[in-house]
C-alpha cells in the first residue's frame, strides 16, 4: 500500500513537472503565444518595446498563423510593424491603442480580421497590402475586404477634413471610425450597414443615412462630440430622424441623440418605446422628459448623460436596467414612479451629485452596485416590498450618506453593502436579519452606535473594520447586542466594544 502511495505521489509531481513544462513553453522571448490544434502559434501577447518591430514567422518552432485579439493592444513604444507572410488572422483590437504606431505592412496571406484591429491608433497614417492580396486592399490607406467589401480600418492619424466611402463598398465594420478626426463621411448609396461603434467617439460633425442602409449597429455614433445632426430621408424603410435625433421605425427606439446638439430640455416623442443603450452618451442636455409610451428603461439608455440635471419618468415605467442612469455625473433630481418595481445594477451609480431619491413601495428588486458612489445620497429608505435584496455593494462608497431605514422582513444584508458610508450616523438592523456578509458596514468612521438582534447567526470578515482588508474596530462604535447572543460572542472574538440592552444586565460590564 505505501509503495502504491508513493508511485502516485510520483506520478502527480511527474505531471504536475509536464504541465509546467508545457506552459513555460508558451513563452517565447517578448511573446506569449498559444499551439492551435493544426501545429501552428498563435501570438496572444506581446511584452517587448521594440520602435520597428517584425514579427517573427515562427515561435520555438512553430509557425505563426494568427494574431490574438489584443495582442498588442497598449503598446507605447511600436511605431512600426510589420507582420510576417503565413498568417492568416488579425484578431480584434490586435493593435487597438497603439498610441505610436504610423506604420502597418500586411501580408498576402491573411485573408481574415476581426473588428477594427488598429481601433485608437491616432498615429496610424500607412497601412500597406499589396495589390496581389486575394482578401484585403486600401485604398488611400483606409483598409478594406474584397469578398464582402468592407471597411474595416479607417486610420486614425489621417488628417483629411472630409471623407468620401468608395462606391460599392456595402458596409462599415465595427469600430471603423472609432475617434478618428475626420470632420464628414459621405456614405454612398451601396452602404447597407453600419457596424457597432463605427463612429463611436470620432470627430465627425454631420451624418446623412442613405436610403440603402437597413443595419445600424449598437453605438455607431456614440458619443460624437461635434456630432449635431443625422440626416435621414423621409422615406427611408427602416430609420428615421426627428430634429436631427436617430430612430428605428420597427421598433420605435431612440438610437442617438446627437452628442453635439446642446438643449436645455428634450422630450423624447410621444409614441417611441425604447432608448437604446448609449443613446444619450456625452449629450448636452438640461432636462429630459420620458413618454408614457416607454414602460422600461434600457440598459445603458442614459449612461454618461453627465450634463443633465433633471429626468422626468412617467407613471408607466415598470423596470429600469443596468446602468441606465450610470455616470450622470449632473444629475440632481429624479422621481421614481409608483409603477416601478425593478432597478437593475448600477442603474445610478456615481451619480455624484444626486441628494435625494425616494424607493416607491412596490419596489422589489434592488440590484447590485446601483447606488454606488453617489456621494451626495443623505438619506435612504428601503421599502418592505424590497425586502428580499440584501443590498451587496449597493451603496458602497456612498460617504455623504447618514441615515438608512431597512424594512422588516429582510434577512442578509450582503456583503460591502455600506462599504465607505463615512458619514453614515444611524442604521436599523431588523430583527428578521440573520446573515451580515463580508464588510458590510467597513469604514462607516462615523458610525458610533448599531444594534445586532439576537437571530443574527453569521456575520461575515471586516464588517465594522475601519479597514475592508483587516479587522481594526471602527474607531467610535459601541454595538448592542444580547448576552449570550452569536453577536455577541463574535464581538468578543473580535475586540469588539459593545454593550447590553439597558435591560439586559449592561451594569455588568462596568
Amino acid at each position: 500500500m505505501k509503495t502504491a502511495k508513493i508511485l502516485t505521489v510520483l506520478a502527480i509531481v511527474l505531471a504536475l513537472g509536464c504541465l509546467c513544462a508545457l506552459a513555460a513553453a508558451d513563452t517565447y522571448g517578448d511573446y506569449t503565444y498559444k499551439v492551435l490544434d493544426n501545429g501552428t502559434a498563435k501570438i496572444t501577447n506581446y511584452s517587448g518595446k521594440e520602435a520597428s518591430l517584425t514579427i517573427p514567422s515562427s515561435l520555438n518552432g512553430y509557425s505563426v498563423r494568427e494574431i490574438g485579439d489584443g495582442a498588442f493592444d497598449y503598446n507605447s513604444s511600436i511605431e512600426y510593424v510589420v507582420i510576417p507572410n503565413g498568417v492568416t488572422v488579425i484578431g480584434k483590437d490586435a493593435f487597438a491603442s497603439c498610441s505610436k504606431l504610423k506604420s502597418v505592412v500586411i501580408p498576402d496571406t491573411v485573408d481574415t480580421l476581426g473588428d477594427n484591429p488598429f481601433r485608437y491608433c491616432q498615429s496610424l497614417t500607412t497601412i500597406s497590402v499589396s495589390n496581389t492580396n486575394p482578401a484585403l486592399a486600401t485604398i488611400d490607406n483606409v483598409l478594406f475586404v474584397k469578398a464582402t467589401r468592407l471597411l474595416v480600418t479607417y486610420p486614425g492619424g489621417l488628417t483629411a477634413s472630409n471623407y468620401q466611402i468608395p462606391q460599392g463598398i456595402r458596409g462599415i465594420g465595427a469600430s471603423a471610425f472609432n475617434s478618428v478626426k475626420v470632420d464628414s463621411v459621405t456614405i454612398p448609396d451601396t452602404v447597407t450597414s453600419i457596424g457597432a461603434n463605427a463612429f463611436a467617439g470620432s470627430y465627425i460633425k454631420s451624418v446623412v443615412i442613405g436610403s440603402s442602409v437597413t443595419s445600424i449597429g449598437e453605438s455607431a455614433f456614440r458619443a460624437c462630440s461635434s456630432l449635431t445632426g443625422i440626416t435621414v430621408s423621409p422615406d427611408h424603410p427602416v430609420y428615421a430622424e426627428i430634429d436631427g435625433v436617430l430612430f428605428e421605425k420597427s421598433t420605435r427606439t431612440l438610437l442617438t441623440f446627437p452628442a453635439g446638439k446642446k438643449l436645455a430640455a428634450y422630450e423624447i416623442p410621444q409614441g417611441i418605446k425604447a432608448v437604446a443603450p448609449y443613446a444619450f452618451d456625452y449629450c448636452d442636455i438640461g432636462t429630459i422628459t420620458v413618454p408614457d409610451s416607454i414602460t422600461a428603461i434600457s440598459d445603458y439608455a442614459f449612461y454618461e448623460s453627465n450634463r443633465t440635471t433633471t429626468f422626468n419618468l412617467p407613471a408607466t415605467i415598470t423596470s429600469i436596467g443596468k446602468y441606465a442612469f450610470s455616470y450622470c455625473s449632473k444629475l440632481t433630481s429624479i422621481k421614481l414612479p409608483a409603477s416601478l418595481e425593478s432597478l437593475g445594477e448600477d442603474a445610478f451609480s456615481w451619480c455624484g451629485v444626486l441628494p435625494a431619491i425616494e424607493l416607491p413601495e412596490g419596489l422589489t428588486k434592488i440590484g447590485g452596485n446601483c447606488f454606488c458612489g453617489c456621494y451626495a445620497l443623505e438619506s435612504i429608505v428601503i421599502p418592505e416590498s424590497a425586502a428580499a435584496n440584501d443590498l451587496y455593494f449597493v451603496f458602497w462608497g456612498c460617504k455623504g450618506l447618514k441615515k438608512v431605514t431597512l424594512p422588516e422582513g429582510m434577512t442578509v444584508i450582503g456583503a460591502y453593502a455600506f462599504k465607505g458610508c463615512k458619514g453614515l450616523e444611524e442604521i436599523n438592523i431588523p430583527e428578521s436579519v440573520t446573515k451580515i456578509n463580508n464588510a458590510a458596514f467597513a469604514e462607516d468612521v462615523a458610525l458610533k452606535t448599531i444594534t445586532i438582534p439576537a437571530g443574527v447567526a453569521s456575520i461575515g470578515k471586516c464588517v465594522f473594520s475601519g479597514n475592508s482588508s483587516n479587522e481594526e474596530p471602527l474607531p467610535e462604535l459601541v454595538i448592542t447586542v444580547t448576552q449570550g447572543s452569536y453577536a455577541h460572542n463574535y464581538c468578543v472574538e473580535k475586540g469588539l466594544r459593545f454593550t447590553f440592552p439597558a435591560s439586559n444586565l449592561d451594569w455588568l460590564l462596568d
